[in-house]
């Protein structure tokens, strides 16, 4: 029998603004409470467990947070605030008083919660956006070049789109004196360089789309 997936909880905002407008706003003293309704809260956590064994004494933050420095295991701490539209809550494992492992992030925005996304997501997010972004300028350039047996290899200087060449731009005259183009620039393009430009966007075919872990 195959097990359920987990949730992705990576793409998900969580709000209740009936709890926080029930407790006049959120502040730092509350936060931890009301993050514990959402579904990133994990109810194994020791906070859970003093929950639970504080429920006619409440605890205020200060002394949580003694006492989750106390146990080990599972637990939810803030780690920076900006009252009264900012906080951001760390999950995390506890070894030791002074040792702790971050588990994940969570930013509680305006009243919304949101999961930090894992760096590994974030580069691979990024990587792929640019190798997109170069594999679409180097093919766009590939026939651009011109050459010449005396200057070898030169680009224009300017480019038209081929889908919208024929569309006259009505600023075009406008921006001719501003826009004008240094005729003594230097515009070739070696064949040497040419070659590389070639070989590195091949390379780019060879890279594995990233996947999450």
């Amino acid at each position: 029998m195959s097990s359920t997936p987990s949730l992705d909880l990576s793409n998900i905002q969580w709000r209740m603004p009936e709890w926080v407008q029930s407790v006049g706003g959120l502040r730092t003293e509350n936060v931890l409470d009301y993050f514990s309704f959402s579904p990133f809260y994990d109810h194994k956590s020791n906070n859970q467990m003093l929950k639970m064994q504080s429920q006619f004494n409440a605890l205020d933050l200060g002394d949580l947070n003694n006492h989750l420095r106390r146990l080990t295991g599972t637990q939810f701490v803030v780690t920076q605030e900006r009252p009264p539209f900012l906080w951001i809550i760390q999950k995390q494992h506890r070894l030791n008083e002074q040792e702790v492992r971050p588990l994940n992030t969570y930013f509680v925005c305006n009243e919304n919660i949101y999961m930090a996304p894992n760096a590994y997501t974030l580069l691979a997010t990024r990587m792929l956006n640019a190798t997109h972004s170069l594999q679409t300028a180097l093919k766009k350039i590939e026939n651009m070049p011109q050459y010449h047996p005396q200057e070898g290899y030169t680009y224009p200087q300017k480019i038209s789109d081929n889908s919208s060449s024929h569309i006259k731009d009505p600023q075009e005259s406008d921006n001719k004196e501003t826009a004008a183009v240094d005729d003594n620039a230097d515009n070739t393009f070696s064949t040497e360089d040419f070659s590389v430009v070639r070989a590195f966007m091949k390379s780019l075919h060879s890279f594995p789309n990233p996947t999450n872990p």
